[in-house]
């Protein structure tokens, strides 16, 4: 009977614990994007390092699941950051500087069109910066899923 009275006493304490560290998370959670779910990801990797690199793991292989977690959690970030299109264009932008555009009126009546200022090398180191920001993106989160299908049975203590 005492065992059942401090099992229900843990899991309150443990659930009012979780509920007050997910509030900020849950609160900025959203359905319509895929960023959410990195986010949570990344909250979730962040919160098992720190405990895998506290004092309360059992495992031998702690800081192995820690390490593991990292990883996963720095490629949540990545995706989460979203710097994958800022980053390829830096190389363009430092040899032909910002991207120029203005307004035209359109044929749709009380629309305009937006037409970029840009020459044809430029207009092209552009689209090959969109596509690899494109291909880098996938690239972490192929990476990320292959990593989790390896190592996501590790995570435990």
């Amino acid at each position: 009977m005492f065992d059942k009275i401090k099992d229900i006493y843990y899991s309150v304490k443990n659930g009012i614990r979780n509920i007050v560290k997910w509030i900020p998370i849950i609160w900025d959670d959203h359905d319509w994007d895929d960023y959410y779910i990195y986010n949570l990801l990344y909250q979730k990797f962040n919160y098992m390092e720190k405990f895998f690199r506290s004092d309360k793991v059992w495992s031998a292989k702690a800081l192995d699941v820690a390490d593991k977690l990292k990883v996963a959690k720095l490629l949540c970030k990545r995706i989460v950051d979203e710097n994958y299109l800022t980053n390829a264009l830096m190389p363009i932008e430092q040899k032909y500087g910002e991207c120029k555009w203005h307004f035209e009126p359109s044929s749709h009546k009380g629309l305009s069109k937006m037409v970029f200022d840009e020459s044809e090398d430029e207009r092209k180191a552009r689209s090959r910066a969109y596509k690899h920001s494109d291909y880098m993106e996938k690239q972490d989160i192929d990476y990320l899923f292959k990593f989790l299908a390896k190592h996501i049975q590790e995570f435990w203590d």
